[in-house]
C-alpha cells in the first residue's frame, strides 16, 4: 500500500474463536499492524476516529524510530503491549507468514488465549485474563 494509505476488514458476525492467516512485507521504516477484536464505534459512542482492540504489530524493526527504541514497537508484538522473545522478522522486501490464533470464552472474565505467530515461531501466547481490560 503507498504510504499513508489505510485500510479495513471487516466480518458481519463476531467470532468467539478464529484462525487468521496473511503474508507482508515491510517497507523501510515502515510502521503497521492488524487490529483485531476491535470495539465497535456504537459502543465508543463514536467518540473515536481510530478503531480501539489488540494490534499485531508489523514493522521494519530496524528503522521505525518506535520499534528501535521499544520491543512492543517490533513485529509480532501484541503492541504496546507484550514485547517479541525472539525477533523472527525475515529482512526488508521479503515476506513473511503470519498467523493470529483467538480462542474465546464465553466469559469474557474468563481465560482464553491469544497466540501471535510469525513464521513458524509462536512470539506471544496469553491467557486473556493476562491482558488488560478493554474498557
Amino acid at each position: 500500500m503507498p504510504k499513508g494509505t489505510r485500510s479495513g476488514l471487516l466480518t458481519r458476525r463476531r467470532y468467539l474463536s478464529y484462525e487468521l492467516r496473511f503474508e507482508w512485507a515491510a517497507a523501510t521504516e515502515s510502521n503497521s499492524g492488524v487490529k483485531y477484536r476491535l470495539l465497535t464505534f456504537d459502543r465508543l459512542g463514536g467518540r473515536s476516529a481510530e478503531p480501539l482492540g489488540p494490534e499485531y504489530q508489523i514493522a521494519d524493526d530496524n528503522g521505525d524510530p518506535g520499534a528501535k527504541v521499544d520491543a512492543r514497537q517490533r513485529s509480532g508484538a501484541l503492541y504496546s503491549v507484550i514485547p517479541v522473545e525472539k525477533p523472527a522478522a525475515k529482512p526488508l522486501g521479503e515476506w513473511n507468514e503470519r498467523r493470529i490464533v483467538v480462542t474465546g470464552c464465553r466469559n469474557q472474565k474468563l481465560s482464553g488465549r491469544l497466540c501471535l505467530w510469525l513464521s513458524c515461531y509462536c512470539l506471544v501466547c496469553v491467557s486473556r485474563q493476562h491482558l488488560p481490560e478493554q474498557k
